[in-house]
């Protein structure tokens, strides 16, 4: 049985797949990726070139395209005065970036970082990627969407249109930064170590936003300037909520609420106060049940950063000490019927000096006693009378 021919169109295509090839192939100076050193290095073969320990860049159109390997060292790159462009593209290590003018570098990736850059004017870094930067002798301009880090020293910063530049607690800006669009991101600095910054200006209409970390209510909790400039009310972001907007003293207008609900005994509610965030509030009052005492709440709530449930706490009195209930008959004070025992209680004082009950008061029984003696001595003395008066009668 013979095999199908190829149909016209698809001999057609795969020659001209072959031919275009071949066309590339045969491009004086143009080369797919290629290892130089511990880079991948994509560009025509005569813009760039290895010697060994530095790669060196000379025309336009070169991207390093990442590193050789995985576990490849950083390498040390010199860029010569005639480039304009220089193309980064993902985990790329750079040891030290020495740039004979002012270059832009156009970032495609993420995880790139250059340890040490040596230029003479400000350097530019542009593109949607991200690039941390450990110290530098001169300023950078960040635009586009490009994420530029700082972590070491640096001379000035500008961000322009919707780029991030991103400051670590070891960013040390010897310059101003000026923020005229983008984002300024402090969030990465730590409360109580704030970072030196020569000056910084902030607020256009085309600036996003300053980021800051969560708890912040202050640029001078984050930052040390000798200069501020604030020109318009940026918003302020925490977490990745816009709490609020960036007044003139550097101060945050906090505008984000948290709601704080407050419950007695079994859960009843007593109220819910809404406060802005990092607020306190203000505890209701407490309605206590019999045989309880109020104890407290169960959690602080002097400085909210989260909606919260605030429940009261109580404890039973204890009772005071008792005596059982004497038994039926005997006439304590609880009787035959009484549900309730008689509390102790430390007799008074009786004083020795014998007084007449008040009209309408009960006698005491010692007083019956004395009052019976005395009548029955009375009625004897009477008889002795009696009989002493008869005798007298019978002699006379």
């Amino acid at each position: 049985m013979r095999a199908k021919p190829l149909s016209r169109s698809l001999v057609y295509w795969c020659v001209a797949v072959f031919v275009l090839a071949v066309c590339c192939a045969l491009v004086p100076g143009r080369a797919f990726a290629e290892v130089a050193g511990p880079f991948e290095v994509e560009g025509p073969t005569d813009s760039f070139e290895w010697d060994g320990s530095t790669l060196t860049i000379t025309a336009n159109g070169v991207t390093i395209q990442g590193m050789s390997s995985a576990d490849a060292p950083a390498g040390a790159v010199v860029v010569g005065d005639q480039v304009q462009t220089v193309g980064i593209g993902a985990n790329v290590r750079i040891s030290t970036l020495t740039v004979k003018r002012a270059t832009t570098f156009v970032v495609s990736g993420t995880n790139n970082e250059v340890f040490q850059v040596d230029t003479v004017r400000d350097d530019a870094i542009g593109g949607d990627g991200s690039i941390t930067i450990e110290t530098g002798d001169a300023g950078v301009d960040v635009f586009d969407r490009a994420v530029v880090r700082v972590d070491g020293p640096i001379q000035a910063a500008h961000v322009w249109q919707k780029a991030r530049l991103v400051l670590g607690p070891r960013a040390d800006v010897k310059g101003p930064i000026t923020v005229y669009g983008g984002i300024l991101d402090l969030s990465q600095v730590m409360f109580g170590a704030p970072i030196p910054i020569g000056g910084i200006a902030v607020g256009t209409t085309a600036t996003l936003a300053i980021v800051a970390p969560f708890g912040a209510t202050d640029l001078h909790q984050l930052i040390t300037y000798q200069n501020l400039v604030i020109y318009d009310a940026v918003p302020v972001y925490e977490n990745e909520e816009e709490i609020g907007t960036l007044n003139t003293d550097g101060s945050f207008n906090i505008t984000a609420t948290r709601q704080v609900a407050f419950r007695g005994f079994d859960g009843a509610p007593l109220a819910t106060e809404t406060i802005k965030l990092f607020g306190a509030a203000t505890a209701p009052v407490v309605t206590v049940p019999e045989g309880y005492r109020f104890v407290g709440w169960d959690q602080p709530f002097d400085y909210v950063t989260k909606d919260m449930t605030v429940n009261a706490l109580f404890e039973p009195i204890p009772s005071s000490d008792v005596q059982p209930t004497p038994p039926a008959g005997t006439g304590g004070s609880g009787g035959a019927g009484s549900a309730g025992c008689a509390s102790v209680t430390k007799p008074s004082k009786v004083s020795s000096r014998a007084t007449l009950a008040a009209t309408g008061d009960a006698v005491p029984r010692n007083a019956m006693l004395v009052a019976g003696m005395v009548a029955a001595i009375a009625a004897g003395s009477a008889v002795v009378a009696a009989v002493a008066l008869a005798r007298v009668r019978h002699h006379s």
